[in-house]
């Protein structure tokens, strides 16, 4: 899948920056564009800084505000839950250039997702094609029951979850897509706690918001596994093994 563009919204990035200096918003921005290539940052504050074309005392003085846009494991929810539309868009467009986009052929369906290595979303209606529209809702339980029902949980199951993470959540879908799409590619071997641990509300746990490093590790303590995942826009062909990066 090709993720040569990234769709930008000058109103929401205008409001969320308008107290960053001239070169916070080039280091800001220079590291959302390497986010969107990487479908992540690294945690290393000196490559971040390479990253932000700063210097050592550039980065130290500017890092803290920047980092305010990010979890504390430097993850990005807004890009995550992008990414994630752009799988869709992508698969979309291989349904609509296949058989006048009511159809497409097994074969048809292994070539658009090479690579990647994850379920295949049930095809959208043909009205949902035509207009490029699709509810927020509407997706989530279409992606979300299709990439649950890959990690071993059935569709019973796994419809009030979501319905659940949706409440839980204030109704954000793009969260809640992102969290799915995360379980799957980390390959947890419990992705409803999982998921739940990363969408937790601020009120029902002791401190900020769980970022997702302290929910791994506490996971971990609980027995939930984290194996080589599958490849992805991440991965190397053949996948890495997960390894949880060191809080400073």
């Amino acid at each position: 899948m090709s993720l040569a563009w990234m769709p930008f919204y000058p109103a929401d990035y205008l409001a969320d920056t308008g107290h960053l200096t001239t070169q916070e918003h080039g280091a800001y921005f220079l590291l959302i564009l390497h986010y969107w290539c990487n479908s992540g940052l690294p945690a290393d504050e000196r490559k971040l800084a390479r990253i932000a074309r700063m210097t050592a005392p550039e980065w130290d003085t500017a890092r803290d505000t920047i980092a305010d846009f990010f979890d504390a494991d430097w993850q990005h929810f807004r890009i995550d839950a992008e990414l994630a539309t752009a799988r869709e868009r992508h698969e979309a467009r291989a349904i609509a250039g296949s058989k006048g986009g009511l159809a497409r052929s097994k074969q048809c369906s292994s070539n658009a997702q090479a690579g990647l290595n994850q379920p295949q979303p049930q095809p959208l209606s043909s009205e949902a094609i035509a207009s490029g529209v699709e509810p927020p809702e509407a997706k989530l339980f279409r992606l979300g029951v299709q990439i649950l029902d890959s990690l071993g949980i059935p569709e019973k199951r796994s419809r009030p979850m979501i319905g659940r993470w949706r409440r839980d959540t204030g109704d954000d879908c793009a969260r809640v897509l992102a969290a799915i799409y995360r379980a799957q590619e980390m390959a947890v071997s419990d992705a409803p706690a999982f998921i739940t641990a990363m969408l937790k509300p601020q009120g029902k746990q002791n401190g900020p918001t769980e970022n997702l490093v302290t929910a791994a590790k506490r996971l971990g303590e609980q027995g939930v596994s984290f194996g080589p995942r599958p490849g992805s826009i991440r991965d190397e062909p053949g996948g890495n093994v997960v390894r949880l990066l060191p809080e400073d």
